[in-house]
């Protein structure tokens, strides 16, 4: 069984590895990474596995995951090596959003290479 970003962000996985951004408020500049390269993040501040994207004033959250083909997770199907937005429901099922795609690393602000996923938030 798979636990998208919202289900391991409900149980507590990777909270240490997992934080929330209001984008209307401020920019999260950084690395979105893949639970099967978890024990491979060196710097925590800037590299994370779960993005939980919040506006408090409009009860709406979205949950950001890499879903690397690698190691583990080598056999996943859905949404291969890609960034996945998932949200909740009314009745508290997971909806997934979107499926992002990769690009490969630039000298850009926003996006990426295959191992980890490189962002840059803001309004």
């Amino acid at each position: 069984m798979c636990y998208n970003a919202l289900k391991s962000w409900q149980l507590g996985w990777y909270s240490s590895k997992s934080t929330t951004v209001n984008p209307l408020q401020r920019a999260w500049t950084g690395e979105l990474v893949g639970i099967s390269d978890d024990d491979k993040i060196q710097d925590q501040s800037k590299a994370k596995v779960i993005l939980e994207l919040a506006d408090p004033d409009h009860c709406i959250k979205y949950y950001l995951s890499f879903n690397r083909n690698t190691d583990f997770n080598s056999g996943t199907q859905l949404g291969r090596n890609k960034i996945l937005v998932t949200s909740q429901g009314e009745s508290g099922f997971s909806i997934q959003e979107a499926k992002l795609g990769v690009k490969k690393k630039t000298n850009t602000p926003s996006i990426i290479s295959p191992t980890r996923q490189e962002m840059l938030l803001s309004n």
